[in-house]
């Protein structure tokens, strides 16, 4: 069975200090891709160099209300 992982923040602490490990270990139970959401601008940057990392990572990019507040 395929498996795709539809939010996982890979971008934290420790998934992203293990980043090759969460990985492989998704991939042995079937996961063939981890969607990663990015909730504000800082994030976006953060994200696109964590998925230039691994093809079975995609990322969708937006802002969490609470961030939005920052913005205005």
């Amino acid at each position: 069975m395929r498996l795709v992982d539809t939010h996982c923040h890979l971008n934290f602490a420790p998934l992203r200090d293990q980043l090759p490990g969460v990985l492989h270990r998704a991939r042995q139970r079937g996961v063939v891709w981890i969607v990663v959401p990015a909730y504000d601008l800082t994030s976006w940057e953060i994200l696109s160099a964590v998925a230039g990392e691994a093809t079975a990572i995609r990322l969708a990019f937006g802002l969490h209300p609470w961030a939005c507040l920052l913005y205005t």
